[in-house]
């Protein structure tokens, strides 16, 4: 709400009642020191026990103790070298044996399971580990210990009573509107009413017979297709059993024959040679 402690702490609180009046329960977030969104994933906080119980921690006290809060979401980093969501120092000693804390905690999102582990987070006094995608939410940790059932039990109580907390204080906020002892409005459980309305089969039958009528149409446009180019195949073929091609040859040289002027006879085709005429020799 601001980066005042008690202004923050005052306005939660606040906040916290009407909701409690209206049997709904809240989530204070994130406990503790989350104060960047950059590099937020296991952060190291170092700072002074001073500093973490006036500054940091003192709006969660303040709407835990004055508001009457029954949830609290524990953040990614870390105070010091220990995981907020695994701290038995400030799950166990702080916010349930100073501040009487009795309801449920929950980590945010654990998506880095190297340090954000639910069996820490159990055996610190978590109830609900928001475990993530990586392992499937397995423990990986001895589950068969009295110690770790004894974990789990606290936590079913501590969950129930988040719940079962809620609506104990909206029944007395409107048993105490009904004697008059307090001025408002009763603020009723909201409840599932299934109210039919006609028009709401109708539309989901057209939008079935139009997405079936879409895929319909698909599937014969992909059979049509497929059938027309399996016939101009099997034309092709058949045209070219046919009429098979011709494979290319190179034509016929033309050989040009001559006669003789006398005979008549075709001449040689042999290229006519000349022969040098030999000359008497010449007296001196």
């Amino acid at each position: 709400y601001s980066e005042d402690a008690y202004l923050s702490g005052i306005m939660a609180a606040n906040e916290v009642k009407a909701a409690k009046n209206g049997g709904v329960f809240c989530y204070l977030k994130h406990l503790c020191l989350y104060e960047s969104e950059s590099g937020r994933d296991g952060m190291y906080n170092w700072l002074t026990e001073q500093s973490l119980r006036e500054a940091y921690i003192k709006p969660f006290e303040i709407c835990v103790k004055e508001g009457g809060a029954t949830g609290i979401m524990t953040s990614y980093g870390r105070i010091g070298a220990v995981w907020t969501g695994g701290s038995e120092a400030l799950l166990q000693e702080v916010v349930r044996g100073e501040w009487g804390f009795k309801g449920a905690i929950l980590t945010d999102y654990a998506d880095y399971h190297q340090f954000m582990s639910g069996d820490n987070m159990i055996r610190a006094g978590g109830d609900l580990w928001m475990a993530g995608y990586l392992n499937n939410s397995n423990f990986s940790q001895d589950t068969s210990s009295p110690a770790f059932k004894q974990a789990l039990r606290s936590a079913g109580k501590h969950v129930l009573y988040m719940y079962l907390n809620a609506l104990a204080t909206q029944a007395d906020y409107n048993q105490r509107l009904e004697s008059g002892e307090i001025d408002g409005v009763p603020i009723q459980t909201a409840t599932l009413e299934l109210n039919f309305r006609w028009y709401i089969p109708l539309v989901a039958g057209i939008d079935v017979i139009a997405v079936g009528g879409c895929i319909l149409w698909m599937v014969l446009a992909v059979v049509v297709t497929r059938k027309k180019a399996i016939a101009a195949a099997a034309m092709r073929r058949r045209s070219h059993g046919k009429n098979p091609p011709k494979s290319p040859s190179k034509a016929p040289a033309k050989t040009v024959k001559s006669t003789s002027a006398k005979s008549g006879k075709p001449a040689s085709a042999k290229p006519r040679t000349s022969t040098p005429t030999k000359r008497p020799p010449t007296k001196r």
